[in-house]
């Protein structure tokens, strides 16, 4: 904190000639770099308060500079984090950047389930989300994400057969099938209908 205060004195001291704590962060490190800081200082509770400041600097300027979304999930290494994806510190990170975009730029909103689906192709997202219901911290989001993700096979009117042999690799697809075909007997029986 000692940077911080300094940079904080300056400021009050020469209002005309103001510095940013964080600039220096940002032009001498890379992203990487950054990000293991903030993954160590987060694991000692005597720095916890200074790396969520710094994650929080980098975010808002992620999103000053219009970063989307799907740059951020990327940037934050979820991208990698297979079935642990959503039970991941860092994927709370972008959820939040992903509502403060959608605020900031309602021209752009990118749904949650897209993100994720920029990194991640459906055979893949599947046993994500069925390892995250077992999970009682993401299970619900888990749920959430699946139903997000049979509504974009409605709207994409895609045919029952077609996902059962396109997801007939993937453990536990079964499931979400079965969910889309209700939902989509549903809409039959209101009088939507497949083309």
């Amino acid at each position: 904190m000692g940077w911080i205060n300094y940079v904080k004195v300056f400021n009050k001291e020469k209002p005309k000639k103001r510095e940013s704590w964080f600039d220096p962060l940002h032009i001498n490190y890379h992203w990487d770099a950054v990000d293991q800081m903030i993954e160590k200082a987060m694991q000692n509770p005597s720095t916890v308060k200074i790396a969520k400041m710094v994650e929080s600097a980098w975010l808002k300027q992620w999103l000053d500079r219009e970063k989307s979304p799907s740059d951020a999930f990327r940037f934050l290494y979820l991208n990698n984090a297979g079935e642990q994806t959503l039970a991941s510190p860092k994927f709370k990170t972008w959820a939040k950047y992903l509502n403060d975009f959608n605020q900031r730029y309602p021209d752009r909103k990118e749904t949650m389930i897209d993100g994720i689906r920029t990194d991640y192709i459906d055979i893949n997202l599947i046993p994500m989300l069925y390892a995250a219901q077992k999970d009682p911290r993401t299970k619900k989001l888990a749920i959430n994400l699946q139903n997000a993700l049979v509504n974009k096979c409605l709207v994409a009117k895609e045919k029952p057969a077609d996902l059962t042999w396109r997801f007939s690799t993937v453990t536990n697809a079964e499931e979400m099938i079965q969910r889309y075909v209700k939902k989509l007997d549903a809409m039959s029986e209101n009088g939507a209908h497949l083309t």
